[in-house]
C-alpha cells in the first residue's frame, strides 16, 4: 500500500511539473499598421472646432472605427499618417470628420482591405468642402421636419438625400423670396446661411443645433460655387 501511494505521489508531482513547464499561453491575434499618404485639394478650409481623422472601420459599423488617428492641418496640403496595431481583418479605410469625438461625416474613401499585413495607401486631391459632407453633417439632422418618414415638408423644403440639392440652389426662400435659399457664390446672400447664422426675424432650431464649424462649412461651400459634389 505504501509503495502504491509513493507511485501515485510521484505521478502527481510529475504531472504538476509538466503543467508548470508547459503552461498554456493564448495565441495573440496579429495586428498591423496602415500608413497613408494624403493630399488635400482645399486645405485652406481645414475646420476649426472639428477634427479630421484617418480610421479603419469594420463593415458592420461605419461610424465607430476599430482604430484611428487624428490628422493635423498640413502646411503644404500633404500629410503622412499611420494607424498602429490594427487587428487582422477586413476594414474600410477612410478619412472622416468628428466633433467632440462624435462622428460627423465621411470625407474620403481609401478602399476596403483584408488587413493581414502592413498597408501603404495613397489618396490625392481630397476635398474638405463638398455637398456630400454637408448632407451628412448638417442636412440629415433636419429631415424630421423636411422630408423624413412622416413626409412633412416644413417651408415646402425637402432635405432628404438625393432631393436637397435641387431644392436649395437657386430656389427662392419660402419666407422671403427676395433671397435664394442658396445663392451660389454668395454665402451672405443665401437664406440657408442666414437661418443658420440667426440673421433672420424668426427662431429656427437649426440655428441653435449647428456648430460654428457647421456654419463655416455651409458658408465656404456656397462661396466656392455651391457645387453638387
Amino acid at each position: 500500500m505504501f509503495r502504491t501511494n509513493q507511485i501515485l505521489l510521484s505521478l502527481f508531482m510529475a504531472f504538476a511539473f509538466y503543467a508548470c513547464v508547459h503552461e498554456y499561453v493564448p495565441e495573440e491575434k496579429s495586428s498591423w499598421n496602415i500608413r497613408a499618404e494624403l493630399s488635400f485639394a482645399d486645405a485652406q478650409y481645414w475646420p476649426l472646432g472639428q477634427q479630421i481623422r484617418l480610421g479603419a472601420f469594420a463593415s458592420g459599423d461605419t461610424k465607430n472605427p476599430v482604430a484611428s488617428i487624428g490628422i493635423e492641418k498640413p502646411v503644404s496640403g500633404k500629410a503622412v499618417v499611420a494607424i498602429g496595431a490594427v487587428p487582422e481583418g477586413t476594414y474600410l479605410v477612410k478619412v472622416y470628420v468628428t466633433e467632440n469625438t462624435v462622428f460627423k461625416a465621411d470625407i474620403a474613401d481609401l478602399g476596403e482591405f483584408n488587413v493581414n499585413s502592413d498597408q501603404a495607401l495613397t489618396k490625392n486631391d481630397i476635398k474638405l468642402v463638398t455637398f456630400s459632407r454637408i448632407q451628412q453633417q448638417i442636412l440629415n439632422s433636419c429631415i424630421l421636419c423636411h422630408g423624413g418618414s412622416s413626409g412633412q415638408l416644413a417651408a415646402n423644403l425637402n432635405l432628404m438625400p438625393g432631393k436637397s440639392y435641387t431644392q436649395l440652389v437657386g430656389i427662392p426662400a419660402y419666407k422671403n423670396a427676395s433671397f435664394l435659399r442658396v445663392h451660389a457664390g454668395s454665402g451672405n446672400y443665401s437664406y440657408l446661411y442666414k437661418v443658420l447664422n440667426k440673421d433672420i426675424d424668426f427662431d429656427h432650431a437649426a440655428s441653435s443645433s449647428a456648430s460654428s464649424a457647421d456654419k463655416q462649412l455651409i458658408f465656404d461651400w456656397i462661396n466656392d460655387g455651391a457645387k453638387n459634389n
